[in-house]
């Protein structure tokens, strides 16, 4: 079948470090590194090939471990422990190794809690906590216990023994699901209609931007404002607002980030699109056929869609033209996505089959200054 896309167009620690280089308070002599080298048991453990495999779950959301990452396991005294970066990441930490002290960082807001590797102790914020588990290093790969350095983060950690999941329950805000009024209130004023012009000033393409922060910037699809010369952006309060220009853009990926003219704006949260799931439930604002603040619901049917060598998040959200550069929330009123457009077939009708760039696709784009500046 000759199926295509239709775009819809128109961002204390020496102290500690000190003490667990040392080893226990108790007064050891020298640091104390354990590297672990894995036996059967364990070996089959962190490639979740045996009964001792477990899945980790934070905030409804799976944590995804592959080979690179080593995979999580219940050890000989039936505690759990899991790969430090990928799963600490997940639940939105900052992760830093220090080579020489054999300590790992972990920092969310202004919580920092360090691991020794070896040690029956952590420190959470510069609190030294026991544990009844010490961290391991497993063929290279820092394994740390969940439930001591998740509750020292605030977090509920709970096992449950049926289906062998760890289930984390963050108690940030952001992990509460919001209905769907509460989302259009907290993130509809923060995404916009746009308007394209050409060099004669007469009005083009139409499309949708959102704010990733209060001075204006901003983002959309490449496609949306590609070779125009001038650009207006309306806020759902109804004004209105030049386009400076664009930072950055990649035309693959299809992302643009621009300079709206202004301050104080409300902006939208970044999202993981890495950690996406089929059958979450999602939502999209933007302006579709110029319906400024429209606001449309469903489920992610495919967290990665290849098409023509790109990689799309397939939703069933409906979406129409002007809809393209406008924001995918998930239920926590986080942006995954940048809208974009449909698949469409020449000779078999086709529903739902809606697409949007992934969030991390705009990583890579910089606001240090303008590429390309428009017409007042």
């Amino acid at each position: 079948m000759n199926s295509h896309i239709r775009s819809h167009s128109s961002i204390f620690i020496t102290i500690l470090a000190l003490i667990l280089t040392v080893g226990s308070i108790g007064g050891a002599s020298g640091a104390q590194v354990y590297a672990y080298s894995l036996q059967t048991q364990a070996a089959a453990s962190a490639s979740g090939t045996d009964e001792t495999g477990c899945t980790i779950v934070i905030d409804g959301n799976q944590v995804s471990f592959d080979e690179s990452s080593g995979q999580p396991f219940v050890d000989e005294n039936d505690r759990t422990l899991v790969p430090l970066r990928r799963t600490m990441e997940s639940y939105g930490c900052s992760v830093a190794w220090n080579q020489d002290t054999h300590t790992a960082w972990v920092t969310l807001d202004s919580d920092t809690v360090v691991v020794g590797i070896g040690n029956n102790y952590i420190f959470a914020n510069g609190t030294m906590i026991k544990t009844d588990a010490a961290a391991r290093l497993i063929n290279g790969r820092i394994y740390l216990p969940i439930r001591a350095v998740l509750e020292a983060m605030g977090a509920d950690v709970k096992w449950e023994d049926s289906t062998r999941t760890v289930r984390v329950i963050s108690g940030r805000s952001d992990s509460v699901a919001m209905t769907a009024e509460q989302i259009y209130e907290k993130c509809a004023p923060a995404v916009f209609y746009i308007q394209t012009y050409d060099e004669n000033g007469k009005a083009n393409t139409i499309g949708s931007g959102f704010f990733i922060d209060s001075s204006g910037t901003a983002v959309t699809n490449y496609h949306v404002i590609k070779d125009c010369y001038a650009v207006r952006a309306t806020t759902l309060d109804g004004k209105r607002y030049s386009v400076e220009g664009v930072y950055d853009y990649d035309e693959e990926k299809d992302t643009a980030l621009l300079k709206v003219k202004g301050s104080d704006f409300p902006w939208l949260e970044m999202g993981n699109s890495d950690t996406l799931k089929e059958g979450a439930s999602i939502y999209t604002i933007g302006s579709p056929l110029g319906l400024t603040g429209t606001i449309s619901s469903g489920i992610i049917s495919s967290a990665d869609r290849e098409n023509e060598a790109r990689s799309f998040i397939q939703k069933t959200a409906p979406i129409s033209g002007g809809s393209s550069g406008g924001a995918l929330l998930n239920v926590y009123g986080k942006v995954i996505g940048i809208t974009c457009g449909s698949f469409i077939n020449e000779n078999i009708e086709s529903q739902n089959l809606n697409l949007a760039v992934p969030i991390n696709d705009i990583s890579e784009l910089t606001a240090d200054s303008l590429l390309i500046k428009y017409k007042g």
